[in-house]
């Protein structure tokens, strides 16, 4: 049994020392280059497929712009494209500054007209006449206020 596997191994070694067969040292493999197939639909041939490079197309084609393929994500340009939509102005609301003032002075009115008389007959203390300083400027700024509306 050792001398048949030695044998086998002689012959292996001598085979692969052995010259290669000229067929197969000719043309080494090359991949061939990708080329794609672009589907043309026309009138004459509906199923006319071109390999590599498209068909020349038809003056009457190159008029209109291109159309987007079905299923893009791009949505098709509009011709007449008329904008973003113009918002309608809206009215201002009438303001209650001036309400709010007019409540205001009419509270405070009788308050005022009374710490006045008491001030004229010399009744009011000097915290009195500070609270009879603070509403006169109070009521001024509610009559002549330049930021009311």
């Amino acid at each position: 049994m050792r001398t048949r596997n030695g044998v086998m191994a002689v012959s292996l070694m001598l085979a692969a020392c052995a010259p290669a067969p000229e067929s197969s040292t000719a043309v080494p493999w090359t991949p061939r280059p990708v080329t794609s197939q672009i589907y043309v639909p026309s009138a004459s041939a509906p199923l006319a497929a071109t390999s590599g490079r498209t068909a020349p197309v038809a003056d009457s084609q190159t008029d209109q712009p291109p159309r987007p393929r079905r299923g893009s994500s791009t949505p098709p340009p509009m011709l007449n494209d008329p904008g973003a939509p113009q918002p309608v102005p809206v009215p201002v609301p009438p303001g209650s500054e001036d309400a709010t003032a007019r409540f205001k002075q009419d509270l405070m009115r009788p308050d005022i007209d009374r710490l006045r008389h008491d001030d004229a007959l010399g009744r009011l203390s000097p915290f009195e006449q500070r609270d009879l300083f603070k509403r006169e400027q109070e009521m001024y700024r509610l009559e002549n206020d330049p930021l009311r509306r």
